[in-house]
C-alpha cells in the first residue's frame, strides 16, 4: 500500500508539475510583456497629444499668415519680423544673425532670447547676441544688421578683448574681440481678419 501510495503521489505530483510549469512560464512572460504593451499605449498617448499640439499650432500659424494685409502695410512687410509665434520669430532671427556673422569670418557665440517689449502697440522681439572675432569683421557683420531688412535695431553694445587669440593654431596671435548685442526687431502688427 505504500508504494501503491508513493506511486500515486508520484504521479500527482508529476502532473501538479506539468501543469503548473507552464503557467509559471506563462506568467513570467506574459505579464513583463503586459506591462510593456501598457507602456507602449502610454507612449503612443503622449505622442498622439504631442502631435495634436503641434498640428493646432500649425494651424494657427495658417491662420495668422493667410490673412489680408493692407496695400499700405504691404509696402512694409519686409521690415517687420514675421512668423506663427515669438519664439519661431526669435529662433528665425538668430539664424539670420548667425548667417550674417558667417558671413564675416565672425563667430556668433551665444544668443539668448529678450524680453518682449511694447512700445506704441508696436511688440519688439529680440536676441542677446555674443559675437567673437576681429574688429572690422564684426564692425561688417554690425553695419549689415542695421541696415537689411527686417529692420533691426542695436540697443546695447559691450565690447571687450576675449583672452583667447582668435586663430587657435598660434597662441601669440592677436585677441579676440567679443561684442555682446541687443539685438531688437518690431514683430508685424496683427492686420484685419478672423482672430484665432
Amino acid at each position: 500500500m505504500n508504494t501503491r501510495m508513493s506511486g500515486t503521489l508520484s504521479r500527482i505530483l508529476a502532473l501538479t508539475i506539468l501543469v503548473l510549469a507552464p503557467l509559471a512560464v506563462a506568467f513570467g512572460v506574459l505579464l513583463p510583456a503586459r506591462q510593456t504593451l501598457v507602456d507602449l499605449e502610454a507612449e503612443l498617448l503622449t505622442q498622439r497629444t504631442t502631435a495634436a499640439r503641434l498640428q493646432a499650432v500649425i494651424a494657427h500659424g495658417k491662420v495668422a499668415v493667410s490673412r489680408p494685409i493692407s496695400p499700405e502695410a504691404g509696402a512694409y512687410v519686409a521690415d517687420y519680423l514675421t512668423g506663427a509665434q515669438d519664439p519661431v520669430i526669435v529662433a528665425e532671427l538668430q539664424n539670420r544673425l548667425r548667417a550674417m556673422a558667417i558671413g564675416y569670418g565672425v563667430e556668433l557665440a551665444s544668443a539668448n532670447a529678450l524680453p518682449t517689449k511694447t512700445v506704441d502697440a508696436h511688440s519688439y522681439l529680440g536676441l542677446r547676441a555674443v559675437f567673437r572675432g576681429h574688429l572690422k569683421d564684426i564692425q561688417r557683420t554690425l553695419h549689415t544688421i542695421e541696415t537689411t531688412s527686417p529692420l533691426l535695431f542695436v540697443e546695447r553694445v559691450v565690447m571687450r578683448l576675449d583672452v583667447r587669440p582668435l586663430d587657435n593654431g598660434d597662441p601669440n596671435g592677436p585677441p579676440a574681440l567679443m561684442a555682446e548685442l541687443d539685438v531688437y526687431g518690431v514683430r508685424a502688427p496683427t492686420t484685419g481678419g478672423p482672430k484665432p
